[in-house]
């Protein structure tokens, strides 16, 4: 979704200083019992949502302080906020009105076999819909729904590795409950890990193999692997991946920054 940014060494060394200050006042307030204090920040986080997003939340973060920002404002709806929390809604809402535009597209192409995914693209739909309401004329229901929804495109890098990192590690444990020779899982995780984790959820979106793959097996009970299907199915789907795993790495590189 976003090309790769290389920061100098100067800007790094004054994001660090103004997350880390950021985070200690953060501390303080919440130490001092104060209400409604927002939740510390990492850096890494703030950087993969790009770079026009990081340099406007670094100035909101420099802006932070508890004697002001922390201030309720009432709107208009009845919703009950502080003064922060409008800014930060302000810094992100344009990137996050970009986010769920593209998952609404994104889900829209998938082939909606199950409920389930009909489910996820209307739910999708209605979060990216309710970006472009008024915020002041907001219930305060509404309100809460509002802000969770930015909170997910804030969440979203982060959830999106995790999802990377569970498939890399399903087929890691599939392959060993199959009996499969070390280095042969490793040189298939190998070509795996040149992907980010956008050009992953490319592949994903765009190979039911990987979509297959993903729901070989139940999530592990006590520690133990339970596949969804028999071992014979499992081994042809996984070598099937093996020989397809070039073309669909090189589709989502070419197709994903």
């Amino acid at each position: 979704m976003k090309n790769k940014v290389k920061y100098s060494k100067e800007f790094n060394k004054e994001a660090r200083y103004i997350v880390s200050n950021y985070n200690a006042r953060v501390k303080r307030a919440k130490a001092a019992g104060l209400k409604r204090v927002p939740e510390p920040v990492k850096l890494s986080e703030l950087k993969a949502l790009g770079r026009s997003s990081l340099n406007k939340q670094l100035n909101l973060l420099k802006s932070f302080n508890r004697n002001t920002s922390l201030k309720t404002v009432e709107l208009a709806g009845g919703a009950i906020t502080t003064k922060f929390q409008l800014q930060n809604i302000k810094t992100n809402l344009t990137g996050a009105k970009i986010y769920f535009a593209s998952e609404v597209a994104r889900r829209e192409k998938r082939n909606l076999r199950f409920p389930s995914e009909r489910l996820l693209l209307i739910n999708t739909q209605e979060k990216e819909a309710l970006l472009y309401k008024d915020i002041q004329s907001l219930s305060p229901e509404d309100f809460r729904s509002f802000v969770a929804t930015i909170r997910e495109y804030e969440n979203y890098p982060a959830k999106r590795r995790a999802g990377y990192r569970g498939f890399l590690s399903e087929v890691d444990n599939v392959m060993q409950m199959l009996g499969y020779p070390e280095e042969t899982i490793n040189k298939l995780i190998n070509k795996f890990n040149v992907l980010n984790p956008d050009q992953f959820f490319y592949a994903y979106d765009n190979s039911d193999l990987i979509a297959r793959v993903y729901e070989l097996a139940d999530s592990p009970i006590y520690g133990e692997l339970k596949l969804n299907t028999t071992d014979d199915d499992a081994i042809d789907l996984i070598n099937t991946l093996m020989e397809e795993a070039d073309d669909i790495i090189k589709d989502a590189i070419e197709n994903v920054d």
